[in-house]
């Protein structure tokens, strides 16, 4: 009865041009997502029961959840709109009311993200119901909403992990829908607080009512004992509601005031007990009713803030079987990655899977066995990487059945062919800028063919830097950029990937305890076991190869690194070092200056290393054995910032096996993987300030 008095006489919103009636929403007055509340090992066993009744579709449905959310943010605002009016005119508020009260800022900003994370492509692209409840929305959005029906809005990790494992072990989720569990577990409480807020709305409503009720029947008992009849006789006539919150506050109001009242008390419980009810039962019912949606919306909104803290990536990855599958890598390689590296493998596999129509876990583990089976078969063929984002792709393709298209092969084709295409289109863009010049000089005439031709190398070489510019900026266009592939060297750099990060600079005295003083910033912002520390020195350019104040300065800095090294070194011995070379006579500069300065440092550097060749250095403040270990090398300048990570994900990629050099001896060059790796320069404003080829006005130059 109070369903349908509500639908045929009230307006939740009067004063106002509504923004929703009853019949726009499926349905307006739906009750909150509250059903029997299940244990944790009751959760698991609903989430089977409900996997074992979910039918998908094959086809592709509309998008219906965005717009779901647009009609949950409208109705959610006018119902703030109700409580925050009721404060304004110091009414009572009810305790789940002022929940919505102070934390509408919060609803409003999950409102936002949901919109923002959940593209109308995305949603389309979910596998959707075929049948029951929830047929047309996606299969994601109903599991959720199962378990914050179950669970009364209250959802936490455990709770929501158990229950989509228990899921997974009757019908596995694809990786996008494992992604989508936080897009849906957002929209879904979202939901539960719509149907919470409209029942505080449809409830304040019913008490203004019944207090503008309450207010006529006082005034007329004051005045008048004969019109309070009549105004009892147009009570009645109302067909005033049944709701609970309407008679409560009645009830409420007309004890204990004017005894002539007690006449609506008592029409209101002989209209009850004709239904065999009596007025407190139903207070009691309706005081049970506030408590239950002040629990609900309680639950809500204390899982949206938990929603914030979770470690999604952690949660994706535990109940993902795509990883589980593909932690089985022969090579051992999977595990120790970072999770963007592994998650372009799970993305790779998702996408071979809908293309081949197969099933996510059968696609990794065809990879992970052509892995183990071509173990050494091609450079990192035992990585299972190799089949997902390296050259075994296509022979992955061809075992689940893809054939590649056109427009994939011809992408193929052209980056085997890179380099060569790239050089013949510069230079044909540079021959078509210069054709009009040379036109117009063969038709001026009385040019010798040797003029001409020199006319023409410096016209060339004049438009091939816009041709190179013109040719790299559409190769921006149509080759998208790729994330290298990276170990996970996070928590420390291993001891066979060994790195030293070197400065090669020129030892003044102005310039020493800068020096010192980068290098241990570079030191406090990358720790990390097995990473070395040093400077590269030489003595600027002199007439002499020794100058006065050249030992005491070289002394300070040995100083220096033994003051950094007695800081912090650790068990593992030091970690700062120096290595000083002396000054050589040039024949050609007719000066004495270290060998080919920074280049010349770094190849020696490199000797040193690998073949233990120390005589090009005067001065070693280091541990040679230590230093023999090195496997990497870094080189910074000494005005580059090194920021906090970067020294373990540069070392991580290259150590990755699918970045891992391949020489070719007798052509002595890289056939694969990289031997260098440059990473992007930003410039920061002091060194822009010092040079006249910076493009911003201010900084130093700083690696990512």
């Amino acid at each position: 009865m109070e369903k349908n008095w509500l639908q045929r006489h009230i307006r939740l919103f009067p004063g106002r041009r509504p923004v929703f009636s009853f019949r726009e929403f499926l349905p307006a007055d739906a009750p909150p997502l509250r059903a029997e509340l299940f244990g944790m090992l009751q959760l698991e066993s609903h989430a089977r029961q409900v996997a074992a009744l979910h039918v998908l579709d094959p086809s592709r449905g509309s998008e219906r959840l965005l717009r779901r959310l647009s009609r949950n943010e409208a109705v959610i605002r006018e119902s703030y709109r109700v409580v925050v009016d009721a404060t304004r005119q110091k009414r009572y508020v009810a305790p789940a009311a002022e929940w919505l009260l102070d934390n509408y800022y919060l609803v409003r900003e999950q409102i936002r993200m949901a919109r923002l994370h959940l593209p109308r492509s995305y949603s389309r692209q979910l596998p959707r119901l075929k049948t029951g409840p929830g047929q047309g929305l996606p299969r994601a959005y109903d599991l959720i909403l199962q378990l914050v029906t179950h669970t009364d809005g209250r959802v936490d990790v455990e709770n929501l992990s158990r229950f989509v494992a228990a899921y997974q072990s009757v019908k596995p989720l694809s990786l996008g829908e494992l992604w989508a569990v936080p897009i849906m577990l957002r929209l879904t409480l979202i939901e539960n607080l719509r149907r919470v807020a409209y029942r505080i709305a449809w409830r304040r409503r019913l008490r203004d009512q019944a207090s503008a009720w309450a207010q006529r029947f006082q005034m007329a008992a004051h005045d008048d004992p004969k019109h309070f009849v009549m105004e009892l006789a147009d009570f009645v006539r109302s067909d005033p509601p049944e709701a609970g919150p309407f008679v409560s506050e009645l009830v409420t109001s007309l004890e204990g005031h004017d005894p002539g009242l007690v006449l609506v008390i008592n029409w209101l419980e002989q209209q009850f007990a004709a239904r065999g009810q009596t007025l407190e039962l139903v207070q009691q019912a309706e005081n049970h009713e506030q408590a239950t949606d002040q629990a609900s919306i309680a639950n809500t909104v204390t899982s949206l803030r938990w929603m914030d803290r979770i470690d999604w990536q952690e949660f994706i990855e535990t109940l993902s079987v795509t990883d589980t599958v593909l932690r089985h890598d022969p090579a051992d390689v999977y595990p120790r990655m970072d999770f963007a590296t592994r998650d372009r493998y799970r993305h790779v596999v998702e996408h071979l899977a809908k293309k081949s129509r197969r099933s996510e876990e059968e696609v990794a583990g065809l990879a992970v066995r052509l892995a183990g089976e071509n173990t050494g078969a091609a450079p990192a063929g035992g990585h299972v990487g190799y089949y997902l984002v390296g050259g075994g792709l296509s022979l992955l393709e061809r075992e689940i059945g893809i054939r590649p298209r056109i427009a994939i092969g011809f992408d193929r084709w052209l980056r085997q062919r890179a380099a060569a295409l790239y050089i013949a289109f510069t230079a044909a863009l540079t021959a078509c800028l210069a054709a009009p010049f040379m036109c117009l000089a063969f038709a001026a005439g009385g040019f010798r063919h040797w003029v001409l031709c020199a006319l023409a190398a410096c016209t060339a070489l004049a438009l091939s830097r816009p041709a190179i510019r013109v040719i790299q900026w559409l190769c921006g266009l149509v080759v998208p950029p790729r994330n290298m592939p990276r170990l996970d060297f996070s928590h420390g750099i291993p001891q066979e990937h060994m790195t030293a990060v070197v400065v090669p600079a020129l030892l003044t005295p102005a310039n020493l305890g800068d020096l010192l003083e980068n290098i241990e910033v570079h030191f406090l912002a990358n720790r990390s076991p097995h990473l070395l520390f040093g400077l590269l020195t030489d003595f600027p350019d002199a007439e002499k190869d020794i100058l006065p104040g050249d030992g005491e300065l070289l002394r300070a800095a040995v100083d220096g690194i033994r003051a950094l090294n007695d800081r912090y070194a650790d068990k593992s011995g030091p970690l700062f070092f120096l290595l000083h070379r002396p000054r050589l006579w040039n024949p050609s500069e007719r000066v004495w200056m270290g060998y080919e300065r920074k280049r010349g440092k770094l190849e020696q550097f490199n000797k040193l290393v690998r073949l233990g060749e120390a005589a090009p250095f005067s001065t070693i403040e280091a541990d040679m054995r230590t230093l023999r270990a090195v496997r990497y090398v870094v080189t910074l300048d000494t005005d580059t910032q090194l920021p906090p990570g970067s020294i373990w994900r540069m070392v991580g990629t290259l150590a990755h096996p699918l970045n891992r050099p391949v020489l070719d001896a007798a052509r002595r060059r890289v056939m694969s993987g990289y031997a260098i790796l440059q990473p992007r320069l930003a410039v920061s404003l002091p060194a822009a300030r010092r040079s006249i080829f910076a493009s911003v006005p201010d900084g130093d130059v700083g690696v990512e």
